[in-house]
């Protein structure tokens, strides 16, 4: 049974703990709320920008093989290599591992039923690959700090992502602090596997592209794809932040759950030592009576 001095050693420590996770907490807060309105409000305009990609992609490239009378997945202005890849953007964490796992399960998911090539981004994401997918099989991996996710700064990650025709980014979602969800989306200007609607809507739509349609497809492969994945990666980031404060409030309700616990130890020992000292009381008065 532990003794008073080791008790109140515990209580130190956890008030420790507490007040560590609580300052780690604020912090945390403090990120978020400088990045949620800006990432939150770019969402409809960067869900337009898609819709807009698709349109003068897909109208280009009928215009495009209607020229030339050939089909194919490789269609750009820029060199291609005519693959799909899926990209996992998710940062090392110690915080914000259920939403990442989850996030990661359906990109692994969606990877084996397709033929994608694979990258990943974190090294939370790198163990949960090894985890998740045979051993040998090849992915690329880019190291991206959560504090550092501007694209200009990662330009070997965007230029890797460029060579691919058809790119599909998977990330965790922020939806409230409490919850976040996983989350993917096309970028690359083509219509979503499977999505049988959105391509037969799209059959139907022509456009007329001035001055040069060359020169627009150009500005969207590169500016329009960028601005893509960057807000992708801000939504990471978010997310991230969100399931962080989740998982350190939890903390500290575990640690506040433990003090009580202590405290309540430490009430049954004094009181076990005030009914000693008083059995003692009573027993020395009537050894004098």
């Amino acid at each position: 049974m532990s003794n008073l001095k080791d008790l109140q050693l515990q209580q130190d420590s956890l008030i420790t703990i507490n007040d560590f996770f609580s300052a780690y907490q604020k912090l945390t807060i403090y990120q978020m709320q400088k990045n949620r309105d800006a990432t939150i409000n770019s969402r409809a305009f960067s869900e337009g920008l898609i819709e807009t990609f698709i349109d003068v992609k897909q109208s280009i490239k009928k215009l495009f093989e209607k020229q030339s009378n050939s089909s194919s997945l490789s269609f750009s202005t820029l060199e291609k290599n005519g693959k799909r890849v899926a990209v996992f953007i998710a940062f090392e964490t110690k915080f914000s591992t259920d939403v990442i796992r989850r996030s990661f399960r359906e990109f692994a998911k969606k990877s084996s039923e397709n033929e994608f090539e694979i990258v990943i981004t974190g090294a939370t994401a790198k163990r949960l690959f090894h985890e998740y997918f045979p051993e040998g099989m090849q992915f690329a991996y880019f190291d991206i700090k959560e504090k550092n996710i501007n694209l200009s700064e990662n330009s070997d990650f965007f230029e890797h992502i460029l060579q691919f025709e058809q790119v599909e980014v998977f990330y965790p979602y922020f939806v409230t602090i409490m919850h976040q969800e996983p989350q993917s989306s096309t970028i690359s200007g083509d219509i979503p596997l499977g999505d049988k609607l959105l391509e037969a809507e799209r059959q139907n739509r022509h456009f007329f592209f001035e001055p040069d349609k060359k020169k627009i497809l150009h500005f969207f492969e590169i500016q329009i794809l960028a601005s893509l994945l960057q807000q992708k990666m801000r939504e990471a980031q978010l997310a991230t932040l969100g399931a962080r404060i989740t998982t350190l409030q939890y903390t500290q309700q575990n640690i506040e759950e433990e003090r009580k616990k202590v405290s309540q130890q430490t009430v049954k020992i004094l009181r076990k030592k005030d009914s000693r000292k008083q059995r003692n009381r009573l027993a020395g008065m009537h050894f004098w009576q």
